[in-house]
This record gives C-alpha cells, sequence and structure tokens, in this order.
C-alpha cells in the first residue's frame, strides 16, 4: 500500500492539482447560475403559456349560452356538452393540462359553471356541478374576478380540487365581464421538468469534476512530456528536415557538427564531415564558386555577426556513375565563437531552395514573355510605382517617343503630357494610389515628330501577394481620330439645331413628361408662342386645351405607338380651332421611349379648297358620265376590229403556208436534180435561180410563221406545254443553232452562269424560241468582231436572263415601243431589221409566263434586252 501511495504521489503535479480544482470550482458556481436561470426562462415559459392558452379558451367561449348555464341538471344536455367542446380540444392538445372551467361571480363568492377535463395518469379528477359554488378560490382568481384581466399564479396552489399551476382569463359579453376562464396544469409535470433540470446540472457537475482530473493529468503529462522533450532536443536537431551545422571559417569549412539531413539533401553521411573525417564541407561547393561563397561570408562577417548566402552543392553521384542536378541552399548562421588567434566558429542552418531557384526561373520567363506580349501590343503600356516612377514602357511607347528605355524610365510619363493636362492626370493619380483603386484619364501625349495626340489611358492597379498596391499599370489608346469625331458629331449636332428650328415644318420635341425640349419657329408660329418660352413647360402648362384634346394619342405613342391623323379639328392656345394633321412619334434611348416628336401642319386653307375642288369633282363626274356610253361602244367596235384582224391574219397565214411549202418543196427537188447535171452557165444560173427562190420562200415562211403565232397569242388560242426545264439547256441549244451566223460574222459568244438554280417550270420550245430571237437581233446588230453575251442570274422571284450586243443601241424613247407588232426601231430601219413581229411576240410568249421583258441601252454603246420567269408556276394568261 505503501508503494502505491508512493507511486500516485509521485504522479500527481502540484500545479496540475491546483488548476483542476480552480476549474472544478468555476463550474459548480457556473451551474448554479445556469440551473437558476433555466428554472427560471422556465417558469417565463410556463407563465406565458398558461396565459395564452387562458385567452385562448375565453375566446372561444359562446358567451350568449354560456349565461343560459346556470342549473346543475342543465350539466347533461347537449348545450353544456357544446360549450366544453372547445375546452376539450385544449386539453387533448397539451397532455399537461388537466381543467378547463369557468367561474362567475355569485352569491356564494365564486361558482364554477362549466368544468372540463381529462384524466391523466396519476392525477385524480373531481368534477363539479354547474354553478356550484367554489369554496377555496385562490387570490390570483378573485383577482381576476375583480380586475378583469388575465392573471397567473406565482406558485402552485392547492383547493379542494388539488395542487395546480393556474392561469385565469376575463370573459366578456357585450362588452361586460361575466366571469373568468382557468387552467389547471398538473404539478407533477412541472416538477418532472425541474428534477430533469436538476439531473442535467448533476451531470454536467460530474463532467465538470471529470474535466478537472482530465486537465490536471493532462498538465501532469504536459510537464513531464516537457523535460523528455529537453531530453529528446538534440535528436530532433539531428533529424530536423533542415540543414542544421557548427564548422570552422576556414577554406575547407571544418564541420564540427551537422545533423543527419545533409545526406539527404547531398547523399552523404553526417559521420564524413564531422572534423573532415572524410571529407570537408567545402568539397560540395562547385570548385569555381567555392572563392566567391568563402568570401562572401567573410566580407559579411567583417561588419557584422550574421551572414546569409545562397550557392549551389554538387551531391553524391548516383549509382551507376551518374551525376545528380546541384542543389542550391541558403546558408543563415552567426559567428558562435572568435578565438584569439583570429579563428571563428559559426553556426547556423541551410534550405534547400531549388524549387524556389526553378520558380524564380520561371518568373523570369514569364516576365520576358509579358515583355514581349506587351511589345506585341498597339496600345501605349507603362508600368509605375505608387510615386508615379516608371519602371517599364512597352515598345509601342517608345517607337512613339522615339527614345530609349533608359532615357524614358529617367524622365517618366508626365514628362511628355500636354502642360494643360498635367494637373489633371496628377490628380487622378493621386485619387487612384489613395483608393487602391483603377482609374482613367485622357490627356495629349507629345509624338516623337513633336504631334500632340489625345490618349485615353485606363490604369489598373498592381497588387503584390498580400493584396497590396504596389503601383499601376496603364494602357493608353490614341483617340485623336475620335476626338476629332466627337468635335464634328457635336458641330452636327449644333447645325441640327438650327434646321429643327428654323425648319419650315411645325415640330417639337417633349420629354416622357411632355415637358418641351425644342420647338420650330413654325411650331411657334402656328401656336401663337412667341410671347412665352415655351422650353422647360408642360403642354399643360403652355397650351391645356390641346394638351385635354391630344391626351389618348400622347398615352399611345408614349406606349410605343405611332399616331398619325390626316385632318382634324383642334382647339388653338389663342382661342377657336384649326384643322390640323398631325402625327406623333415616340423616340428612344437605349430601347426605352424617352417622349415624343410631335409633327403638325394647318390644313384650314387645304380644307376650304378640298371642298372647292370636291364641287369642281361632282359636275365635271356628271360631263364624263355623259360621255362614257359614247368611249364604252367606240372601245367594244376597236376590239371587235382587232379581232377579226386576228382571225383574218390566221386564216391567211393557214391559207399561204400550203403553196408556200409547195414552192420550197419544188425548189430543192430543183436543185437536188441540178447536182447530177454537167456544170455550165445555164445549170450555174437556174441553181442561183433556185436558191434565191429557197431563200426568199424560207423568209417569207418565217414570216408567216410569226403571223400565225401572233394571232394565235392574241386570239387565245395558243397553246403551251409547261414543263420542269433546266435553262442552260435552252441557252445551250439557241446559240447551238445560231452557232453558224455567229461564226460567220467573225462574234464572240458569252454565256455567264450566276445562279446555282436553273430549273424552271416553262414550254420548252416556246422559250428557246424567245432565245433564238432575242439572239439574232443580238447577232444581227453586233458589228463584225463584236461580242455578244448571255448571263442568266437569280432574284428572289426567279430566274433573270440577259442578251446584250455591241450594236448601235436603241433611242431612248423606243425602249417601250419595240416591242408593239409591226414596230421597228428607227436606227434599224435601214434594211438590217425584220418585220417588227419577233419582239412583239417575245413579249406576248414571256407574258403568258407570268414574267416580264424590256430592253435598256449600254454606254458607250450597245443594247441588252432582259426578260424575267418567275418560279412559282402560274396559269397562263394570253390576250383575247
Amino acid at each position: 500500500m505503501k508503494w502505491r501511495f508512493k507511486d500516485v504521489k509521485s504522479w500527481l503535479d502540484p500545479l496540475a492539482i491546483g488548476v483542476g480544482a480552480t476549474i472544478f470550482a468555476g463550474s459548480v458556481v457556473a451551474g448554479g447560475f445556469i440551473y437558476q436561470r433555466t428554472v427560471e426562462q422556465l417558469d417565463s415559459i410556463v407563465d406565458g403559456r398558461l396565459r395564452n392558452l387562458a385567452v385562448m379558451a375565453a375566446d372561444m367561449t359562446n358567451a350568449e349560452q354560456h349565461a343560459t348555464m346556470v342549473r346543475p341538471e342543465q350539466k347533461t344536455g347537449p348545450e353544456y356538452q357544446h360549450l366544453i367542446a372547445p375546452y376539450l380540444s385544449i386539453l387533448r392538445a397539451n397532455d399537461d393540462l388537466i381543467y378547463v372551467y369557468t367561474v362567475v361571480p355569485c352569491s356564494g363568492g365564486a361558482c364554477i359553471v362549466l368544468d372540463a377535463a381529462l384524466p391523466r395518469q396519476g392525477e385524480a379528477v373531481v368534477p363539479s356541478d354547474v354553478m356550484q359554488v367554489y369554496e377555496q378560490p385562490s387570490p390570483a382568481l378573485v383577482k381576476a374576478l375583480r380586475s378583469g384581466q388575465a392573471v397567473v399564479e406565482s406558485e402552485p396552489y392547492t383547493d379542494e380540487y388539488g395542487t395546480f399551476l393556474s392561469a385565469y382569463a376575463p370573459m366578456y359579453r357585450n362588452g361586460a365581464q361575466i366571469g373568468i376562464v382557468g387552467v389547471d396544469m398538473s404539478i407533477r409535470q412541472y416538477q418532472a421538468k425541474v428534477a430533469q433540470i436538476r439531473g442535467a446540472l448533476g451531470v454536467g457537475l460530474l463532467l465538470a469534476a471529470a474535466f478537472a482530473l482530465g486537465f490536471a493529468a493532462l498538465i501532469t503529462a504536459l510537464r513531464r512530456r516537457n523535460a523528455d522533450l529537453q531530453g529528446k532536443y538534440r535528436s530532433i536537431i539531428t533529424h530536423i528536415s533542415v540543414v542544421i551545422f557548427e564548422c570552422r571559417l576556414d577554406d575547407n569549412l571544418t564541420v564540427q557538427f551537422i545533423n543527419s539531413y545533409i545526406e539527404t539533401l547531398t547523399g552523404y553521411p553526417s559521420s564524413d564531415f564531422v572534423r573532415g573525417k572524410v571529407r570537408h564541407f567545402a568539397d560540395l561547393i562547385p570548385e569555381t564558386e567555392r572563392p566567391a561563397v568563402l568570401q562572401g561570408v567573410r566580407r559579411q562577417l567583417d561588419t557584422a555577426d550574421r551572414f546569409e548566402i545562397e550557392f549551389r552543392l554538387q551531391p553524391r553521384t548516383v549509382a551507376g556513375g551518374g551525376s545528380r542536378r546541384p542543389v542550391w541552399v541558403r546558408v543563415n548562421g552567426h559567428v558562435k565563437a572568435r578565438e584569439t588567434d583570429g579563428a571563428i566558429t559559426i553556426e547556423g542552418f541551410m534550405q534547400d531552395i531549388t524549387l524556389r531557384k526553378a520558380t524564380e526561373a520561371k518568373v523570369a520567363e514569364s516576365e520576358k514573355q509579358f515583355r514581349a506580349l506587351a511589345d506585341s501590343t498597339p496600345n501605349l503600356l507603362w508600368i509605375t510605382d505608387l510615386d508615379g516612377d516608371c519602371v517599364f514602357f512597352n515598345r509601342t511607347w517608345l517607337d512613339f517617343r522615339g527614345q530609349a528605355l533608359n532615357d524614358e524610365t529617367d524622365a517618366g510619363w508626365l514628362a511628355h503630357v500636354h502642360h494643360e493636362d498635367v494637373a489633371a492626370c496628377t490628380e487622378k493619380f493621386s485619387e487612384g494610389v489613395a483608393q487602391q483603386a483603377a482609374f482613367q484619364c485622357w490627356f495629349r501625349l507629345r509624338r516623337a515628330d513633336g504631334d500632340y495626340r489625345w490618349m485615353l489611358a485606363n490604369a489598373t492597379p498592381r497588387l503584390n501577394s498580400a493584396g497590396r498596391c504596389e503601383g499601376f499599370i496603364l494602357a493608353a489608346t490614341d483617340i485623336t481620330d475620335r476626338k476629332a469625331f466627337e468635335t464634328r458629331l457635336k458641330r452636327t449636332a449644333q447645325h441640327l439645331e438650327l434646321f429643327f428650328r428654323h425648319t419650315p415644318a411645325a415640330i417639337a420635341v417633349f420629354n416622357i413628361e411632355l415637358r418641351h425640349l425644342m420647338v420650330s419657329e413654325r411650331w411657334r408660329s402656328d401656336f401663337g408662342l412667341y410671347d412665352s418660352d415655351p422650353i422647360g413647360r408642360t403642354l399643360y402648362q403652355v397650351a391645356p386645351a390641346q394638351a385635354e384634346y391630344w391626351h389618348d394619342e400622347h398615352r399611345r405613342c408614349l406606349s410605343g405607338e405611332i399616331v398619325t391623323n390626316s385632318g382634324a379639328l383642334v382647339p388653338m392656345p389663342g382661342g377657336g380651332e384649326e384643322w390640323i394633321s398631325y402625327a406623333f412619334h415616340p423616340w428612344y434611348e437605349d430601347d426605352m421611349v424617352m417622349g415624343i416628336i410631335m409633327f403638325t401642319e394647318v390644313i384650314t386653307e387645304r380644307k376650304r379648297l378640298e371642298g372647292e375642288l370636291t364641287q369642281h369633282r361632282d359636275n365635271l363626274q356628271s360631263l364624263v358620265e355623259a360621255q362614257t356610253s359614247d368611249l364604252r361602244q367606240a372601245k367594244e367596235q376597236a376590239e371587235a376590229s382587232v379581232r377579226a384582224k386576228s382571225e383574218f391574219l390566221s386564216n391567211m397565214s393557214h391559207e399561204l403556208r400550203t403553196p408556200m411549202h409547195a414552192i420550197l418543196n419544188y425548189a430543192a427537188m430543183g436543185e437536188k436534180r441540178l447536182t447530177g447535171l454537167p456544170s455550165g452557165d445555164g445549170v450555174d444560173k437556174l441553181t442561183k435561180y433556185l436558191g434565191n427562190i429557197r431563200t426568199a420562200g424560207t423568209r417569207l415562211l418565217g414570216l408567216l410563221n410569226n403571223l400565225l403565232d401572233l394571232a394565235k397569242l392574241e386570239s387565245g388560242k395558243m397553246t403551251f406545254d409547261l414543263a420542269p426545264t433546266d435553262l442552260r439547256g435552252v441557252v445551250e441549244q439557241s446559240c447551238m443553232e445560231l452557232d453558224s451566223l455567229v461564226k460567220a460574222r467573225q462574234l464572240h459568244l458569252d454565256v455567264e452562269w450566276n445562279a446555282a438554280d436553273t430549273v424552271i417550270t416553262v414550254d420548252r420550245g416556246r422559250l428557246i424560241q424567245v432565245m433564238v430571237n432575242l439572239l439574232s437581233n443580238a447577232i444581227k446588230f453586233s458589228p463584225e468582231g463584236g461580242n455578244v453575251s448571255v448571263a442568266v442570274e437569280e432574284d428572289r422571284y426567279g430566274l433573270i436572263c440577259t442578251v446584250s450586243d455591241d450594236g448601235p443601241g436603241v433611242p431612248e424613247g423606243e425602249l417601250e415601243h419595240i416591242f408593239e407588232t409591226f414596230v421597228q426601231s428607227s436606227e434599224t430601219r435601214s434594211g438590217a431589221g425584220g418585220t417588227g413581229l419577233g419582239l412583239s411576240i417575245c413579249r406576248q410568249i414571256v407574258g403568258a409566263h407570268g414574267g416580264r421583258i424590256w430592253a435598256e441601252n449600254l454606254h458607250p454603246k450597245g443594247a441588252r434586252l432582259a426578260f424575267t420567269l418567275p418560279r412559282e408556276r402560274t396559269a397562263i394568261a394570253l390576250a383575247g
């Protein structure tokens, strides 16, 4: 037993015991305070809850029916059960309540009227009758009956029904108090909650005692651990991840102590270095760098007892003969002893900074890339410190200034700013430094040629790793051209305002509040505003009658609608009414309606003239109607004549084609027979005559065919075979048919396609007829060796085909007439022209396809005939 007591005594520490006892005492005091505050808070919660339940029960009581409860036998009636139903719901919702009842004043003092109760486990319920005298009412209950206020029992109260915590709330009928509603809470449950709080306090004190003992044990363990740590200090120094050393400052750096981390750093064990057993520490420094390292340490120690230096160490070669990369180290040390013979002993620590050196190299590379990027940007870029001194200018700046980097750095950027702008730039820079925030400034900067250029500079704070501003990075853009544009824009705005004021139209500009912003002189004149200036005043102030008249139009316009009226009688500011046509347009800023622009014109005189014109028109209409019947009869006679002409031409063409085919056949037969006869003067002449007959007959047959086609088109008897057709094939076949004529006249025929899709629904044969006619005209009127071109392009409706030539062109006054029947251009009547039917037939065919054809002159010479064909298939429309 003595041994055990001795063992415990050696384990306990007096300081730990004192601290533990203090913690436990503080815990006891704090626990008592918390217990008191918790019980008080519980009482407050219980009081508030009982008060609220009593008030709720009073609000749920039907005072009218309650007044009828005056006899004990009524307790079994339905009215009684109906009255206590809300009380029962309150009891069911609150399992710690036992009674809800009502009490009224009576001759006996206080009488119970309603009594609702739910038995609880461990609680006895004593029922009462209607108007039963309350034998032992508490003072709080009596107070509630007399005062008409809600009252809560401050302490548990015991009466003939038991011991409870109670609350009472007044009942009113027609504004007068008729009694109170009481609620009783079980004292058992309240005491159980207080016991729970007391138990929690006991557990807390036990935990506090355990904590105090544990904390005392922790202090004891820490103090014993501290003693152990002191014993292990040397071991920690030996194994720390930093080289700890002590050596003599001689040429070999003879080591007296060095920890084991040197082996991790260099691959050599620490035992190799102690007193130069195997090697000296100086042997690890590259031979070419060793003198500089020793000299650097000695120079620092000549003036101080501390030094710091960075250098490289050459680690041990790896297995296989390969060498490791040099290790960068930073050495911090101080003088430990200076001997009388001048020998110095130093000690310190050595850190591996290889990673930092690599990072610095990357930073240097990053800075190099930044300089390259800065030099390539078109903006002027420079960097300053907080004093405004420049530490960097990019190549764009130097080229702009025509100076070297050192010259610009010495002078600073403000030295080249226009003297009128220096103060503003300095103020902006000072504000940026004070707020450590970005800023913007405008200034004029002198270029190398002496010319000043306007610059817009944006400055961004340059923050260090701690988030502090070390200066600014500024980027400037040459805005001289923009400044000039803004000046021109301002001048234009002034001109626009002058034009607006003096325009002959009545115009006024209003803001969203209908305040006058600008008005023209005509507006002032029309509305009589010369005596007062309307600018800044609302329309309701200047012309209230007009404002009221246009109220709905203004509302619609401010919602984004354009409001127009060709004429309305509008009240005028000076009295009376005028006919006015007007248009109200909303004006916008950032897609928001900001006001109205009003255009008005007084048209009273015009209205008068229109009335007179209407009267004259009515008179003329009667005269026109009198002549309409004569004109209609003449028109019908003319149409009958046209139909008769068309039928005559059709019949004549049919009658003439039969003998003409016979003539051509006989001529061809005669030419064929003559080819077998011997050549002679008679045979040659006969061959020539027969050829002339065939040529003239062919020409006459073509004329007959044209007459027949024209007659069919005009009479509506022409048929069309519509089908999807590639226009490329139509153009190519037409060019092939006329190839001999092109070669005979040595013309250059060019076809250009500017349409991706050339398929269209047409009558292929009729379209070839149109192309052949247009091409033959172009070939006919082009000079020998000239150019004829065909172009096909597309628009949103369909295809456009054009035929151009180098001929004499068409007189401007005849561009439409050449498409009429039997009409030729005056430029082609010398004999090169035809019958005047081809272009008329072309117009009829193109028109039947839903297109149109026209002619235009080229400059300096030539003509172009073009026609369009719609892509949408349309019904063929023929003249008839």
